[in-house]
């Protein structure tokens, strides 16, 4: 939810117009006339009944998603699945449609569906494995799977619960037995099916953005209206941010900017009296000696966070869109940010951490107020493992950024911050020399800070599409060491203090490893890069990485990797690839001869026969795909695939 106090205060009256829904304004204009006749000098307690039912009105409004049934469709006949989609819809259901691959795994991850409805043929080892996967993960291993195919005996719907199925229905399939699951899976949650409700005409102008002959001015129209009504910029972050660029500032101007903020103020009191900061018995009960004890940079960092963060409700949890992973993705963006600002010293460190945190707020301004869009989106995104800002140019050609574009210059935010965020997914195509500006650097500073996050899988976005980046380019931005370990253990303990500052839950800010048990895994670097995402994003995963040079000998890496990743650089040889793929695994039965399975990541132009055990990854790629990729070919080598068969076969 928007805090309304920084509306509230903006050029010094209250403005309505920008804060209240049009249908409330009379009313909510002619509550306040009266209660001022009461309260004349008492704007602070005046200010605080306002929020206090603007909350209550916003929060209902916000919450109804977080109620919303989701199903997962996987279904291979489109006749059966259009049906089952139609019948569920109409009772209020969310409806998602995937394959048994890849894709089927990450859209479970991304969307955390109520329910999967499983279609099993005969044979059905893909959707038996798919299931198995599920259960080994600590996420969805309690994920409600509905299983479903033709008649078949008790001893195979056995078989079908021991790989993953929690029930199996038969065709043909009765409707009211589905519902009737669903409801007792859902009970759980609190949850229940209700029918459609018919579309507000606020839902029927974002349904007008899905719409293919509407020009994109329009459709920026539409959406710059229905965020500048209803938001506005921080008038505490903007306070901050001009003190920060006066050298002359000190305490005493940063205590008055905070003290306008009365949420603010008792935050950062209850923060400097906190054990993490307070080393004596004296109990601080001043916003200038909190200052002092907290320290001025790091006051106007906690202070511009948590403005930020309280715009929207961080806590609503809606379809596919974790908000306080996306706060937890923005803030480790913002804080690596910043450290490189400092490294290469020719970007405002303090500019940088705003930028990095702000760096995709047009996600969450999507997710807030076009849902519908949003989740479109999204879901197209997932399911191609392709890069959101380029899943929104097809699917309505607006994107996040030109909302942004369209957003900052009215609230005011310094052009150096708005035009880095505006060009960060320009950086890739950049030339070194032509970097010559504090805003090109600062845009650098934010696309290494997005790289590194994903690769460290420091909170969630979107999407986790990387791409190489240049040794050059690294060592240009101070990150000659790479990252060592004291940089990463820096970071951390950044990200660490700022979550327990601004009370963001701690599973959010590391995600649980997938591997029940090690697999070893090698990436050979021909790029010689010292940045290599996947090595940082498999480990989190719970794999045994060894980072190799590129002139390391196959021979030698006999008998040790269930999977070999190359990574690869302009100049791939095919038969350079090709000597990976001969390198032997031992087979889980100890006497037949395997090859380890090879995926390469190399750059346009380059080529390669795949097969079973040779893939092919684009370089510009999503690190959850890659993963869950090594994950299905470790298995099909070391004959975990064998173990799901001989279950579809009890």
């Amino acid at each position: 939810m928007f805090c309304a106090r920084d509306q509230i205060k903006i050029a010094g009256r209250f403005d309505y117009n920008r804060i209240l829904f049009s249908e409330e304004k009379r009313i909510s204009q002619s509550l306040t006339r009266a209660m001022k006749n009461y309260f004349h000098s008492h704007y602070c307690l005046l200010q605080h009944i306002i929020v206090y039912f603007l909350s209550i009105l916003l929060l209902k409004q916000c919450n109804l998603d977080s109620f919303v049934v989701s199903v997962l469709l996987v279904c291979r006949h489109d006749r059966e699945r259009q049906i089952l989609k139609m019948a569920l819809e109409q009772r209020g259901v969310k409806c998602l449609e995937v394959q048994p691959s890849y894709q089927s795994y990450m859209m479970v991850v991304q969307f955390k569906p109520d329910v999967i409805i499983l279609e099993l043929p005969r044979p059905c080892s893909d959707q038996l494995y798919f299931a198995g996967l599920l259960r080994k993960q600590k996420k969805t291993k309690n994920l409600p799977i509905i299983g479903y195919g033709d008649q078949v005996s008790e001893m195979e719907k056995r078989g079908y619960v021991l790989g993953g199925v929690n029930c199996y229905l038969q065709r043909p399939l009765k409707f009211s037995a589905i519902v009737e699951l669903i409801e007792r899976f859902i009970k759980v949650k609190n949850k229940k099916l209700n029918q459609v409700a018919p579309l507000t005409d606020k839902q029927k102008d974002m349904e007008d953005l899905l719409n293919s002959t509407m020009s994109i001015p329009e459709k920026l129209e539409i959406m710059t209206r229905h965020v500048s009504s209803l938001v506005a910029f921080p008038f505490t972050v903007a306070k901050v941010l001009h003190l920060a660029q006066d050298e002359r500032t000190g305490a005493g101007h940063l205590a008055q900017a905070i003290t306008a903020d009365p949420a603010i103020t008792t935050h950062i009191l209850k923060l400097s009296n906190s054990v993490f900061f307070s080393r004596s018995s004296r109990r601080i009960n001043s916003v200038k000696d909190a200052i002092v004890r907290i320290g001025f940079t790091e006051t106007k960092k906690i202070v511009m966070s948590m403005s930020v963060i309280n715009l929207f409700d961080s806590n609503v949890e809606k379809l596919g869109f974790n908000r306080m992973e996306f706060w937890t993705h923005s803030l480790s963006c913002a804080v690596i940010s910043e450290r490189i600002a400092k490294n290469i010293g020719a970007v405002n460190a303090e500019e940088a951490f705003l930028a990095g945190l702000l760096h995709d707020l047009g996600m969450l301004f999507f997710d807030e107020f076009f849902p519908s869009v949003f989740q479109k989106i999204l879901q197209v995104s997932v399911s191609n493992a392709d890069q959101f800002i380029e899943c929104e140019k097809k699917e309505i050609g607006v994107t996040h950024n030109d909302l942004i574009g369209e957003l900052f210059p009215r609230w005011k935010i310094p052009d150096t911050i708005t035009e880095a965020i505006l060009s960060q997914y320009d950086v890739e195509g950049w030339e070194l020399e032509k970097i010559d500006s504090a805003a090109k650097k600062m845009a650098v500073c934010v696309f290494l800070a997005d790289m590194i996050a994903k690769s460290m899988k420091l909170g969630r976005e979107c999407d986790a599409i990387v791409s190489p980046v240049s040794k050059a380019l690294f060592v240009s931005m101070g990150l000659g060491a790479g990252l060592n370990n004291s940089f990463v253990d820096n970071i951390f303990q950044s990200i660490e203090m700022f979550r327990k500052f601004l009370k963001i839950e701690e599973t959010s800010c590391c995600d649980e490893k997938r591997l029940d048990k090690p697999q070893n895994i090698a990436v050979i670097n021909q790029r010689e890069d010292l940045f290599v995402p996947p090595v940082s994003y498999l480990e989190k995963e719970g794999w045994q990485v060894d980072v190799l040079k590129a002139d390391v000998e196959s021979s030698s890496m006999n008998q040790k990797y269930d999977v070999i990743i190359v990574w690869g650089n302009e100049k791939l040889a095919r038969d350079q690839a090709e000597k990976f793929s001969k390198v032997l695994h031992p087979a889980s039965d100890g006497n037949s001869v395997l090859y380890s399975s090879l995926v390469v990541i190399a750059p346009k132009g380059a080529t390669l026969v795949e097969s079973e055990k040779v893939k092919m990854v684009n370089s510009r790629f999503d690190l959850q795909y890659l993963a869950v990729m090594a994950e299905q070919l470790a298995a099909a080598t070391g004959g975990l695939l064998a173990v799901a068969q001989e279950k579809e076969a009890l």
